[in-house]
């Protein structure tokens, strides 16, 4: 259930201010000022006033016995028993303009278990019993991969959030005390409520959804701009911009998506700028499909989208959040990821929404058409690469099980 943090504006006030009101960041993902313990003896460890001035800190992400930590939290020689839980708290700031209904968005991944606390009051566990838990409590599952490396996205109570200074104090707790390993990043966002979002105009990025999802097109001179969503084209967009999907909800936001960035500085950087279209094209092609395949290949993929959609059914996710919280990418993730990233090196990109396969036996597609300066048009799909990245002109033959939405043929051959 959600709970809204309610301020004193009255609703028609709101409304009128709310077009200058935008999701931000209050704990980014790798935070680099976390304190933590694996030694604590207070029960008052979680609360705001606690005093943490000797314990250890480092960045995000911490832990022991996994790969890409910033801050290892403790040397663990082979055969050793570690503490069953370790303790974690980090600062951030809540501007004092933000008296306003507001939901707080939690993206986490943790290895085992944990209880999260606002300002002391416990908001939310993963993977732990339910009642009282304890320091030599365990968590409910040892998780394994690919579990384990996954983030999870999910809204947090938010009724003791306070303007100025809180804490959040996480503590995490393994399966038993011969773990090896220990992981902990988490980013946390305030955002307005999406019912309270300002009404639509001709300027709203909203709009360039609202064009994706009526014409399953967007065109390559319509760059996708911040604030664009896809939730498939059973999405419906009421009059205030709230979106209700079956599946996740692809969100474009570029100063809050940190993987988004990544990807956007390597369309733009110097290494491809200098390369021709195809080559730029077949490079950044080349890396998404690398970033969004799994070590068990493609054929993973399609199980990976399935969960990703049941558990994050008409939420927000950030499209380089896709792989973070599932660990793969297919042809919807990937196309719109190819379309961000082609017009940001340059390339004149269109995606391009239809179905696969033949007039008898099909389903959902998603792609891309790349116009070169020859006027001629190519087919980029991502999620089903030619060999060796080729890509094909519309009028070949191999376009043929490239189909419409009210499923004709797309690209017919050429005679």
């Amino acid at each position: 259930m959600r709970i809204y943090l309610v301020g004193c504006l009255c609703f028609a006030a709101f409304l009128i201010a709310s077009a200058e009101v935008l999701a931000q960041s209050l704990i980014p993902q790798g935070l680099g000022n976390w304190r933590y313990s694996d030694k604590n003896s207070d029960d008052d460890w979680m609360a705001l006033e606690f005093d943490d001035a000797l314990w250890n800190r480092g960045a995000a992400p911490l832990g022991f016995g996994e790969s890409s930590l910033a801050t290892i939290t403790r040397e663990v020689k082979k055969g050793e028993k570690v503490p069953i839980t370790t303790y974690f708290r980090a600062d951030f700031l809540v501007p004092t303009n933000t008296a306003l209904p507001r939901i707080l968005q939690c993206k986490l991944r943790v290895d085992d278990g944990c209880l999260i606390f606002l300002n002391g009051k416990e908001c939310h566990r993963w993977n732990m019993p339910k009642g009282a838990i304890v320091r030599e409590s365990i968590a409910s599952q040892a998780l394994s991969a690919p579990e384990e490396t996954l983030f999870r996205q999910f809204e947090i109570a938010c009724e003791s959030l306070r303007s100025g200074r809180n804490v959040i104090a996480i503590e995490v707790h393994q399966c038993n005390a011969q773990s090896t390993d220990l992981y902990l990043d988490l980013r946390l966002l305030e955002k307005p409520l999406p019912s309270l979002l300002p009404a639509l105009s001709d300027k709203d990025p909203i709009s360039s959804s609202l064009r994706f999802n009526s014409l399953h097109r967007l065109e390559s001179e319509s760059k996708v701009p911040d604030g664009f969503c896809d939730g498939g084209r059973e999405m419906q967009i009421d009059e205030f911009g709230t979106a209700i999907a079956t599946r996740e909800i692809l969100r474009v936001d570029r100063s809050l998506d940190v993987n988004l960035q990544q990807h956007l500085r390597y369309a733009s950087s110097n290494e491809l700028r200098t390369l021709s279209p195809v080559d730029r094209a077949t490079r950044i092609a080349r890396y998404i499909d690398r970033i969004m395949t799994p070590t068990q290949g493609r054929g993973v993929c399609e199980n990976r989208s399935e969960s990703l959609s049941k558990q994050y059914a008409s939420q927000d996710v950030l499209i380089g959040d896709v792989v973070d919280l599932c660990g793969a990418g297919v042809c919807r993730h990937r196309a719109l990821l190819f379309k961000l990233m082609a017009d940001e090196a340059f390339l004149s990109s269109a995606l391009v929404r239809g179905n696969f396969g033949t007039l008898e036996k099909f389903a959902g597609h998603t792609w891309n058409e790349l116009m070169l300066d020859n006027q001629k048009v190519v087919i980029v799909d991502v999620m089903n690469p030619q060999p060796d990245f080729y890509f094909p002109s519309v009028g070949e033959g191999s376009l043929r099980f490239y189909l419409t939405v009210s499923n004709a043929i797309k690209y017919p051959p050429k005679r």
